[in-house]
């Protein structure tokens, strides 16, 4: 892989954020990361300390992909790394300005982030675009509509947008991730150590484990790398085979 490849990582504390960009840089590539903490310049100062990775306070999406092709002089790649917790509330009780935060974070957050980017792709001929995305919808839980609603936006954002980038050279893919290790959504305490919890997983997810950061973090190295340029508007799942084959009810 080229040296010259420069990489947005949003969130980048978040899931498997670090982890990528970390496989990014390892692969050759100018990362630049983003992340809600890095408004404060300790808190940022504290992760480029910590990681070696170039991190900025930037927060608005037009501005964030303006300074990385002023840091680094263009962007090949953009991992939008999307979070939010997902609540668990009956229809009645999300309100409107909650609904409207998950939106905002987990649809419009990258739609307008991939808006700011593509047109310096295309005029380039060349890019990467990975969104973070859930599984979650493939087989919802009840409580999660508003989660799910913005998850399922997001997911087919790749399968509309191939259709106008893939002749620009430009792949845009999205990965599905359920059971990722995260102190957000599936804290490694919980699911491995309380045994109620542990039970569940086991019964649920067929790897009868939680994926791995680093696992994640490979798939996103290898979707923004070249040797997968034929493969575009795709939703990857990243589940360890959730939701699986229920187990028949008889002995065949």
């Amino acid at each position: 892989m080229s040296a010259s490849k420069n990489a947005i990582v949003t969130n980048v504390q978040q899931l498997a954020g670090t982890a990528a960009a970390r496989a990014l840089t390892r692969d050759g590539m100018k990362v630049l990361c983003h992340d809600l903490a890095f408004v404060d310049e300790p808190a940022r100062k504290a992760f480029e300390k910590d990681t070696g990775l170039v991190a900025t306070k930037e927060q608005d999406p037009g501005r964030l992909v303006s300074e990385a092709i002023e840091r680094f002089g263009h962007v090949d790649v953009l991992f939008s790394n999307d979070v939010h917790p997902a609540g668990f509330l009956p229809i009645e009780q999300i309100t409107l300005d909650a609904f409207r935060a998950t939106l905002e974070a987990l649809l419009v957050m990258p739609f307008a982030l991939i808006r700011a980017v593509a047109p310096h792709m295309k005029e380039r001929r060349t890019g990467h675009i990975i969104l973070l995305s859930s599984a979650t919808p493939l087989a919802p839980y009840p409580f999660s509509s508003g989660y799910c609603a913005a998850r399922a936006g997001a997911s087919n954002l790749p399968k509309s947008l191939s259709l106008e980038l893939a002749e620009h050279n430009v792949q845009i893919n999205a990965i599905l991730s359920q059971f990722l290790h995260s102190e957000l959504y599936y804290p490694r305490a919980l699911f491995e150590e309380n045994a109620e919890v542990k039970a569940y997983l086991h019964a649920h997810v067929p790897a009868k484990r939680l994926g791995e950061q680093e696992e994640q973090a490979e798939l996103v190295a290898f979707l923004a790398s070249d040797k997968c340029n034929f493969i575009n508007g795709q939703t990857i799942p990243f589940t360890g085979a959730w939701p699986g084959m229920p187990k028949w009810p008889v002995q065949l």
